[in-house]
C-alpha cells in the first residue's frame, strides 16, 4: 500500500499559514466550482460542487506549520445537521495507484481538554495530488464543537504504516466559521446548528503549559516534541 507516498518532502515544508478566504479555499483539492465566501480569522467559508452535482458547504484552516495540509469540516445539502471532518495532505507529484486504509487509531485534543480517541481513514486516488484522511469518530463527539469552538488550537495525531503524524490548527475564529456553514447550508432547506459556547479548557492553576504538540497528549510526563502530544 503505497499511503503518503510525497509527504515526508510535504511535511518537512514549514511554510507560513495563510489568512484570506482566496488563498485558504484555493488550495481545496476535493472542489470544483469552489465559490468563496468569508474569512473568519484563521478560517474560511465557502461553497462548492462535486462532480456528480452535490452540493457542499466548508469551514478550512491551513496547519499552522504546513499550508500543504488543511483541516475542512464539510456538510452536503441539504443534510445540515451531519459534519464530516477531513484533512487534506497535498503533494507535489500525482499518486500512482489508489490506495484504501481504514480503522486508524489516533487521538485529537483541544488545548488542554481531554485526549479524544479517534479512528480515521485514508484515501488515495490515481493520478489526484493529494490524500484525503478522514475522522470517521470521537470518542465523547457531543462536546468537540463546542470544545473548538472556544479553544485555540486542536492537535490530531496518527500512525500510518509505522511512521508517527502530528498536525496543529488554529481554532481562531472557528466558531464563527462553522455558524456560517450552518447558515449557508440551511439556506437549502437543512437546520442550522450551532457550535456552542462552552469555556476553553485552558491550562490549568500552577502547571506550566507544554512546549511542544506532542506535549498536550502525554500528561504523565513533561515532552520535547510533537509526538509527546499522544
Amino acid at each position: 500500500m503505497f499511503l503518503f507516498h510525497a509527504h515526508g518532502r510535504v511535511l518537512k515544508a514549514c511554510l507560513t499559514a495563510l489568512t484570506g478566504v482566496a488563498l485558504l479555499l484555493s488550495s481545496l483539492p476535493a472542489a470544483a466550482q469552489v465559490t468563496p465566501d468569508k474569512t473568519f480569522e484563521d478560517w474560511a467559508t465557502g461553497t462548492f460542487s462535486s462532480d456528480d452535482a452535490k452540493r457542499y458547504v466548508i469551514c478550512r484552516t491551513n496547519d499552522s506549520k504546513n499550508t500543504s495540509v488543511s483541516l475542512e469540516l464539510v456538510k452536503e445539502q441539504p443534510a445540515c445537521g451531519n459534519t464530516r471532518m477531513l484533512i487534506f495532505v497535498s503533494s507535489s507529484t500525482p499518486i500512482s495507484k489508489d490506495a484504501a486504509l481504514s480503522d486508524i487509531e489516533g487521538e485529537l485534543r483541544v488545548d488542554e481538554a481531554p485526549i479524544r480517541a479517534t479512528k480515521s481513514s485514508i484515501r488515495e486516488k490515481k493520478g489526484k495530488t493529494y490524500s484525503t484522511i478522514e475522522i470517521d469518530s470521537f470518542q465523547n463527539p457531543k462536546t468537540l464543537l463546542q470544545e473548538m469552538s472556544t479553544g485555540q488550537t486542536v492537535r490530531i495525531h496518527f500512525k500510518i504504516n509505522g511512521t508517527e503524524h502530528y498536525y496543529r490548527f488554529s481554532l481562531k475564529g472557528f466558531g464563527q466559521a462553522f455558524e456560517r456553514i450552518g447558515h449557508l447550508c440551511s439556506a437549502s432547506g437543512g437546520p442550522a446548528p450551532k457550535a456552542g459556547g462552552q469555556k476553553p479548557a485552558g491550562a490549568p492553576k500552577g502547571k506550566k503549559p507544554p512546549k511542544s504538540d506532542s506535549d498536550f497528549f502525554d500528561d504523565k510526563k513533561p515532552a520535547k516534541s510533537d509526538k509527546d502530544f499522544f
